[in-house]
């Protein structure tokens, strides 16, 4: 309600509201419109640009450092796998060993 509110109000005017700008929402919101206001076509192009390229960036970042995640589990299962494979192996000649010995073999 309050954002609604703040949209039928902001329209022609200057400032907001005196009780809306306690709200650090709004605040936020007048900063970024006062910022962009400022921009002519051009330069609001460009800054749209840049923003998309970020958003862009960061979404590839966060796909890659998901798929690194999987991939990183992936090998560990795999060297997991490996590594209690060699235990199994090593534990299974020690209980041939010490079957031996105790048949007197």
């Amino acid at each position: 309600m309050l954002w609604l509110r703040f949209l039928k109000e902001i329209g022609g005017e200057q400032e907001a509201a005196e009780d809306l700008r306690d709200y650090p929402s709004i605040q936020e919101a007048l900063t970024i419109i006062s910022q962009e206001a400022g921009f002519t076509s051009a330069e609001l192009l460009a800054y749209q640009d840049v923003l998309d390229a970020i958003r862009t960036e960061t979404s590839y970042v966060g796909e890659k450092v998901a798929e690194a995640e999987v991939r990183g589990r992936e090998e560990g299962l795999e060297e997991g796998i490996q590594v209690g494979q060699e235990q199994g192996r090593r534990n299974e000649k020690l209980t041939i060993a010490q079957h031996a010995c105790r048949d007197g073999r």
